[in-house]
């Protein structure tokens, strides 16, 4: 017998860098975290003024984010 395994995923409508609910969503498309898009455009200029790798601040998350990669949804 073959069981798949399936993993129920938690959909938040809260921003992972806000905490609050989304007013204004955009979705990274290379690894499709959503966040606000005013509080990821500001996280993005803040470590790229502090000379540092942009990456995405959803736990395990490895990719870089760029203003470019981000889709209204």
């Amino acid at each position: 017998d073959d069981e798949a395994n399936v993993v129920d995923q938690l959909v938040s409508n809260r921003c992972p860098l806000t905490q609050k609910e989304f007013d204004e969503p955009v979705q990274n498309a290379k690894c499709k975290h959503k966040f606000e898009k005013t509080a990821v455009l500001q996280y993005i200029a803040e470590r790229k003024k502090a000379r540092r790798p942009v990456k995405g601040p959803s736990a395990g998350c490895k990719n870089l984010l760029d203003e470019k990669d981000f889709l209204r949804v």
